[in-house]
Protein backbone atom coordinates (compact mmCIF):
# COMPACT_ATOMS: atom_id res chain seq x y z
CA UNK A 1 0.00 0.00 0.00
CA UNK A 2 1.48 3.28 -0.83
CA UNK A 3 0.30 6.79 0.42
CA UNK A 4 0.22 9.48 -1.56
CA UNK A 5 1.54 12.81 -1.68
CA UNK A 6 -1.67 14.52 0.41
CA UNK A 7 -0.95 11.99 3.47
CA UNK A 8 2.86 12.38 3.59
CA UNK A 9 2.11 16.36 3.64
CA UNK A 10 -0.41 16.01 6.14
CA UNK A 11 1.59 13.16 8.76
CA UNK A 12 4.52 15.62 8.43
CA UNK A 13 2.49 18.56 9.62
CA UNK A 14 0.80 16.65 12.09
CA UNK A 15 4.36 15.34 13.65
CA UNK A 16 5.78 19.71 13.13
CA UNK A 17 2.83 20.63 15.02
CA UNK A 18 3.05 18.13 18.06
CA UNK A 19 7.10 18.51 17.98
CA UNK A 20 6.41 22.18 18.44
CA UNK A 21 3.19 21.66 21.11
CA UNK A 22 5.84 19.70 23.17
CA UNK A 23 8.41 21.74 22.84
CA UNK A 24 6.06 24.17 24.21
CA UNK A 25 5.08 22.56 26.77
CA UNK A 26 8.78 21.12 28.16
CA UNK A 27 9.51 24.67 28.42
CA UNK A 28 6.60 26.37 30.70
CA UNK A 29 7.09 23.60 32.82
CA UNK A 30 11.33 24.70 33.08
CA UNK A 31 12.02 27.46 36.29
CA UNK A 32 13.61 30.73 34.93
CA UNK A 33 15.65 31.61 37.59
CA UNK A 34 17.51 35.40 36.59
CA UNK A 35 20.34 36.08 38.26
CA UNK A 36 19.06 39.52 38.87
CA UNK A 37 15.54 40.54 38.26
CA UNK A 38 16.34 44.61 37.74
CA UNK A 39 18.49 44.11 34.42
CA UNK A 40 17.71 47.61 33.38
CA UNK A 41 18.39 49.82 36.12
CA UNK A 42 21.67 47.46 36.96
CA UNK A 43 23.07 48.87 33.25
CA UNK A 44 21.99 52.73 33.96
CA UNK A 45 24.46 52.47 36.93
CA UNK A 46 27.51 51.05 34.48
CA UNK A 47 29.86 53.52 34.65
CA UNK A 48 29.69 54.64 38.23
CA UNK A 49 30.17 50.68 38.89
CA UNK A 50 33.09 50.73 37.00
CA UNK A 51 34.30 53.95 38.75
CA UNK A 52 33.75 52.02 42.07
CA UNK A 53 35.95 48.86 40.56
CA UNK A 54 38.63 51.15 39.47
CA UNK A 55 39.05 52.65 43.42
CA UNK A 56 39.09 49.31 44.37
CA UNK A 57 41.74 48.12 42.38
CA UNK A 58 43.82 51.02 42.76
CA UNK A 59 43.59 50.69 46.26
CA UNK A 60 44.76 47.06 46.09
CA UNK A 61 41.82 45.31 47.91
CA UNK A 62 40.73 40.94 46.85
CA UNK A 63 39.00 38.52 47.75
CA UNK A 64 41.10 34.84 47.81
CA UNK A 65 39.84 31.83 48.69
CA UNK A 66 41.99 29.48 50.98
CA UNK A 67 41.84 26.92 53.67
CA UNK A 68 37.42 26.51 53.63
CA UNK A 69 37.50 30.48 53.90
CA UNK A 70 36.95 33.32 52.10
CA UNK A 71 39.55 35.97 52.49
CA UNK A 72 38.33 39.63 51.92
CA UNK A 73 41.50 41.97 52.37
CA UNK A 74 40.53 45.52 51.82
CA UNK A 75 43.64 48.17 53.07
CA UNK A 76 42.99 49.65 56.61
CA UNK A 77 43.26 53.27 54.73
CA UNK A 78 40.27 52.53 52.13
CA UNK A 79 38.47 50.04 55.04
CA UNK A 80 34.66 51.31 55.60
CA UNK A 81 31.43 49.99 56.22
CA UNK A 82 29.98 48.22 53.45
CA UNK A 83 28.27 44.71 53.17
CA UNK A 84 29.02 41.20 50.99
CA UNK A 85 26.76 39.59 48.47
CA UNK A 86 27.24 36.07 47.96
CA UNK A 87 25.49 35.12 44.34
CA UNK A 88 24.92 31.64 43.21
CA UNK A 89 24.22 31.62 39.70
CA UNK A 90 22.68 28.08 39.31
CA UNK A 91 19.86 29.41 42.04
CA UNK A 92 18.41 32.36 43.55
CA UNK A 93 17.36 30.97 46.36
CA UNK A 94 20.99 30.50 48.04
CA UNK A 95 22.33 33.97 47.64
CA UNK A 96 23.37 35.39 50.99
CA UNK A 97 24.13 39.33 51.85
CA UNK A 98 26.17 39.61 54.91
CA UNK A 99 27.65 42.73 56.40
CA UNK A 100 30.95 43.64 57.68
CA UNK A 101 29.92 43.50 60.90
CA UNK A 102 28.96 40.17 60.87
CA UNK A 103 32.71 39.25 59.42
CA UNK A 104 35.44 39.02 61.65
CA UNK A 105 38.56 39.67 60.78
CA UNK A 106 37.59 39.74 57.06
CA UNK A 107 37.18 35.81 56.76
CA UNK A 108 33.74 34.34 55.70
CA UNK A 109 33.50 30.15 56.19
CA UNK A 110 32.75 28.85 52.87
CA UNK A 111 32.40 25.21 54.16
CA UNK A 112 28.60 25.68 54.50
CA UNK A 113 28.21 26.88 51.06
CA UNK A 114 27.06 24.25 48.40
CA UNK A 115 29.78 23.02 46.03
CA UNK A 116 29.99 25.12 42.37
CA UNK A 117 30.57 28.43 41.37
CA UNK A 118 29.52 31.84 44.01
CA UNK A 119 29.96 35.32 42.48
CA UNK A 120 31.23 37.57 45.33
CA UNK A 121 30.22 41.37 45.65
CA UNK A 122 32.03 43.15 47.86
CA UNK A 123 30.56 46.95 48.16
CA UNK A 124 32.01 49.63 51.19
CA UNK A 125 32.58 52.79 51.23
CA UNK A 126 34.82 55.34 53.48
CA UNK A 127 34.23 59.18 53.43
CA UNK A 128 31.58 59.40 50.71
CA UNK A 129 33.47 57.33 48.00
CA UNK A 130 32.02 54.31 47.06
CA UNK A 131 34.01 50.86 46.19
CA UNK A 132 32.87 48.01 44.36
CA UNK A 133 35.18 44.73 44.10
CA UNK A 134 33.78 41.24 42.08
CA UNK A 135 35.38 38.22 42.57
CA UNK A 136 33.92 34.37 41.34
CA UNK A 137 34.93 31.42 43.32
CA UNK A 138 34.53 28.24 42.95
CA UNK A 139 34.15 25.91 46.32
Amino acid sequence: MTINWGWRIAIVYTVFAIATLGMVAFTLTKEVDLVRSDYYEYTLDHNKRMERLARAETAGAAVVSQDGALVIAIPMAVAGSGSVEMLRPSSKAEDRTITFDEVPGGEITIRDLLPGRWDVVVRWNRDGRHYELNASVVI
